[in-house]
């Protein structure tokens, strides 16, 4: 019913959908992946975010996640004299989409900023943006 509903555009029915599914199956991660994207769709981003965090406990995820709790997610607020990583996660869209904020995020956080994309990435995000030092992930298989 939630996969017809978005295909109609009906985004807070699925919500309503799709959370009653989270309640009924708190152990269902994709039904807690797919909410928060349904809730990043229609605005939500305190809750869409704070949703969005159970992708790191999804079968594709858990070399991410290792990465990830090694140290406090970035809150916004500034971190001068710290480091932030700033890593790509889910493909080349995402990078794209996403790689765009980095001087804003340096911006915000007075911090030194690490970027960390895919191989085929890092020539143009060095390109873009010397003056962020960049590594890189290995090749992909």
């Amino acid at each position: 019913m939630a996969l017809a509903y978005r295909r109609q555009g009906r985004f807070e029915a699925v919500r309503k959908i799709q959370e009653m599914i989270v309640e009924t199956l708190p152990g269902d991660l994709p039904a807690r992946d797919d909410l928060a994207d349904t809730l990043l769709t229609l605005g939500d981003f305190a809750r869409g975010w704070e949703a969005y965090r159970y992708r790191y406990h999804l079968p594709h995820t858990t070399a991410l996640a290792r990465h990830i709790q090694v140290a406090p997610c970035w809150d916004g607020r500034p971190i001068p004299g710290q480091t932030l990583l700033i890593h790509d996660e889910q493909g080349y869209g995402d990078t794209f989409q996403f790689i765009r904020l980095l001087r804003a995020a340096q911006k915000h956080s007075e911090a030194k900023i690490l970027v960390k994309v895919n191989h085929e990435s890092l020539s143009l995000v060095r390109r873009a943006y010397p003056e962020f030092p960049a590594c890189r992930k290995k090749r992909r298989n």
